[in-house]
């Protein structure tokens, strides 16, 4: 697979008391530079000190953004989330079959996942967010999981996918494209990005037994 890793983040501003509508941007920077190392290192190998030097700036100036550790972790899921609710409006924009909206979710949500800035499977790896944090992370989590279900029981309806468990299915599509990041080496070099996500594709809808 083909690495980004020389992508570079966008450095965050210095300044504190620059206009309020720059917030957002500089999060979604200092987000980004974090779930990047959590890829590479884990979150608990991965501290708010790191992030500045990525980014090239002070530990106060990502205090100032972020309050602490476990907000930059809550944050970080919340972006999964995101660009996991981006993937499922993707389908659902999607002309044609229940299966072609699925095909529609998984490309576009793999893009993201096997990004060296997603922080997954990493990052569903960790426990150290306390319950509050947690409870409101599953419950965002769920409901986009709620959401794809929905479309694959669609596809089950107009016999365009294969009437298995739909929760079941879900987990299992998911969990595949989780993993890919953890599993995929260099014995495997013959797979770039769109090559691999191919081999997945036939795998999910042919099968692995002949019919």
């Amino acid at each position: 697979m083909k690495s980004t890793s020389s992508v570079k983040v966008k450095k965050v501003e210095t300044d504190p008391f620059s206009r309020d509508d720059q917030r957002q941007v500089k999060v979604d920077a200092i987000v980004a530079a974090a779930a990047r190392l959590i890829h590479d290192h884990g979150v608990s190998g991965t501290s708010l000190d790191d992030v500045a030097d990525a980014l090239g700036v002070t530990k106060p100036s990502v205090y100032y953004y972020v309050k602490n550790k476990e907000e930059l972790v809550y944050l970080c899921h919340m972006r999964i989330v995101e660009r996991q609710s981006n993937a499922i409006n993707i389908a659902l924009s999607t002309e044609g079959s229940g299966a072609e909206k699925v095909k529609a979710f998984i490309k576009s949500y793999a893009a993201f996942v096997w990004a060296p800035d997603s922080g997954l499977p990493r990052l569903w790896q960790d426990t150290t967010l306390k319950p509050k944090k947690r409870k409101a992370v599953n419950k965002a989590y769920f409901a986009e999981a709620d959401r794809l279900i929905e479309i694959i029981n669609n596809g089950i309806s107009d016999g365009s996918l294969y009437p298995h468990d739909a929760e079941v299915m879900e987990r299992a599509l998911l969990s595949s494209i989780l993993w890919v990041p953890i599993w995929y080496s260099a014995k495997m070099a013959a797979y770039d990005e769109e090559s691999l996500l191919a081999e997945l594709m036939n795998i999910f809808f042919n099968g692995i037994s002949p019919k």
